[in-house]
């Protein structure tokens, strides 16, 4: 029996040692095209190039434009096989999120793009008012304009970009906190609906505990619809016009209240285990 079971467990080991080396198998295959490659290419390519007399421009269709594109497909091909890991934020649905091209400012919604191309302006003219200036002077060497109209350009473009993208980051970045936070909030509410308290009232005692947390102001949302507007337990979360889901643009947040949701349907000790379970799980992976 005990040679028996040795023979079970060698054979479950090198199962387990197969299945690690084919999961790491496509990192390799990654970091053999993407480091090893090029730092070895790089470095044998001029005894390359004086033995066999090979021109520099192989050198840059080789590594400039053929293994950017061979890497890309590569690593694009590892991915679509593997289960997915992250979650995208989606921004689309949020109200918060000011239309594209624009950016909030005083509580009115402004459009980027004028105050970029101003102030890449004044630069550029700037740059065209010293070029002149070189010109009349004789003393004409042109670097010094050249520079302050290529930052005027750049600068138009990063005002543009900044603009709409600051605020589209803060909201992003409440989101993502709120992902790492979520599976502590679900712990306090499973554990306070665990004791048979209805959903309404767990969701105000909890409250307390998540006072420092940002996740707090979603439970908020949906406590606030639950009393101001009536509104079911799906629907404070759900809601197409009022609910508080919609501020928060999460998979993750959507995908684990949908099942919350569905469970307390069935009651509240079945919502508790929901919640409790998906909590352990969040805190595992």
């Amino acid at each position: 029996l005990e040679e028996s079971m040795d023979i079970i467990l060698e054979g479950s080991r090198e199962q387990a040692r197969h299945f690690n080396q084919r999961l790491k198998l496509p990192v390799t295959i990654v970091h053999a095209l993407g480091v090893i490659l090029p730092v070895m290419g790089l470095g044998m390519f001029p005894i390359v190039a004086v033995f066999l007399k090979v021109d520099a421009s192989l050198l840059f269709v080789g590594y400039d434009i053929i293994l950017p594109f061979v890497l890309y497909f590569t690593i694009t091909n590892i991915l679509e096989i593997r289960p997915a890991t992250f979650s995208k934020i989606d921004m689309t649905d949020n109200p918060n999120v000011p239309p594209k091209g624009m950016f909030r400012m005083g509580g009115k919604m402004v459009k980027a793009w004028p105050i970029a191309l101003i102030s890449g302006m004044v630069v550029c003219l700037l740059g065209v008012f010293l070029y002149f200036n070189e010109v009349s002077s004789g003393n004409f060497e042109g670097i010094i304009p050249a520079v302050v109209i290529t930052f005027g350009l750049a600068l138009g473009f990063a005002i543009y970009y900044i603009l709409i993208s600051n605020q589209r980051l803060k909201l992003r970045e409440d989101t993502r906190q709120i992902e790492k936070e979520f599976a502590e909030a679900l712990f306090q509410l499973g554990t306070q609906v665990s004791g048979g308290m209805p959903l309404e009232a767990s969701m105000e005692n909890s409250m307390e505990r998540m006072k420092n947390l940002k996740i707090k102001s979603l439970f908020e949302k949906a406590l606030k619809n639950i009393k101001l507007l009536g509104f079911t337990f799906r629907q404070a979360f759900f809601d197409e016009k009022y609910g508080a889901i919609r501020y928060y643009p999460s998979k993750l947040v959507k995908s684990v209240m949908r099942t919350v949701v569905e469970s307390s349907k069935k009651g509240v000790l079945v919502a508790s285990a929901a919640m409790l379970s998906v909590s352990r799980y969040l805190k595992g992976v």
